[in-house]
């Protein structure tokens, strides 16, 4: 059976309620420190976590040239759930983010503690920036299987 189909006919509110929780168990395994991250998952990520934030303040940012006053935040309801969207939508990138780097850190059996080197400047994002990009532990390391294996495996 594939991945699509269904072992049985469900209601449409069971089968809503389903994929509810799969998008669920799917964003609980994109915050989840656990297990390694491959340089492609990596990129993924960071292009999402970068991209959906920009765009959206880019649209508040439009919004409030076409009608400055609907933008207003002090009396505005628009401009106020625009703006917790924007941070809402911003802090959980910035948290998928982190959890992703802490990740890619243990493809190269590094702990969680070894992000908080690139709080150093300069030195410390170099240093970052290399471990994040380069390429992990070949098999299996004490944080899990080796990423690329997994992808090859799960094709």
């Amino acid at each position: 059976m594939s991945r699509w189909e269904t072992a049985a006919p469900t209601s449409g509110r069971d089968s809503a309620l389903a994929a509810v929780r799969r998008v669920f168990r799917e964003f609980v395994g994109l915050v989840d420190p656990r297990g390694r991250e491959s340089r492609r998952g990596m990129a993924l990520i960071l292009t999402w976590c970068i991209t959906l934030p920009l765009t959206l303040f880019e649209l508040t940012r439009i919004l409030s040239e076409v009608d400055p006053q609907l933008m207003t935040l002090g009396t505005s309801a628009v401009a106020l759930t625009l703006f917790s969207i924007n941070t809402l939508v911003a802090l959980i990138c910035i948290v998928m983010a982190v959890m992703t780097m802490v990740r890619r850190l243990h493809d190269h059996s590094m702990g969680w503690n070894t992000i908080l080197i690139g709080f150093i400047p300069y030195v410390g994002w170099a240093w970052l920036g290399f471990y994040l990009l380069s390429r992990g532990d070949i098999g299996r390391n004490g944080y899990g299987p080796d990423p690329r294996e997994a992808r090859a495996f799960s094709s």
